[in-house]
């Protein structure tokens, strides 16, 4: 897991893009989350900005990096990440991306602390180690009651970021030797 601090530029950023959403139709809390939403996204964008990364901040993805399409799921918490805590992807959400990004922002008070990237994981290989949530079933590893249909994953089956960048960097240098060859 990987914890920094959220900049200044990030976190106006941020509030400007959610209060220009608005509402989202389908959404748990019907736009509520946006701001760490955004936060999430866009600390993530820091941290593979050097490996070419550029928002795309569509339906389908949130971020690309050269031919590969990333989608960011953040939730928000008053408290660091646990690795025993689950990312979540809403079935209704079924986008055109490679994989997913988990964060998790802290905000204590209405102040974004610090976000955790708490791993990744390409998008068949979490579909197929996840855990299908019904609307009404209780989540066994925290009580909670699911208000949509998704697919739960604790953190400690992700993928550490690390992971990601080196396939990243490793999908460049085939991509490089391509071009290079002509082919």
């Amino acid at each position: 897991m990987l914890t920094l601090p959220v900049c200044g530029k990030e976190l106006a950023i941020a509030r400007r893009e959610a209060e220009q959403m608005g509402g989202l139709r389908n959404s748990i809390r019907k736009g509520g989350g946006n701001f760490a939403g955004f936060i999430g996204e866009l600390v993530a964008l820091r941290v593979l900005r050097y490996l070419g990364a550029t928002r795309s901040n569509t339906y389908q993805h949130d971020l690309s990096v050269g031919r590969w399409r990333l989608d960011v799921k953040t939730k928000e918490r008053t408290c660091q990440p646990k690795l025993n805590y689950d990312g979540t992807v809403p079935m209704y959400q079924n986008q055109d991306c490679h994989g997913y990004i988990f964060a998790s922002v802290e905000i204590v008070r209405g102040v974004p602390l610090s976000v955790s990237l708490c791993g990744w994981m390409p998008k068949a290989e979490f579909m197929h180690q996840s855990s299908l949530m019904e609307v009404g079933d209780i989540d066994p590893s925290n009580g909670f009651e699911c208000k949509m249909d998704c697919r739960n994953i604790p953190y400690m089956k992700l993928r550490p970021m690390f992971d990601l960048e080196c396939s990243l960097m490793l999908s460049k240098e085939i991509a490089g030797r391509v071009a290079r060859s002509g082919g």
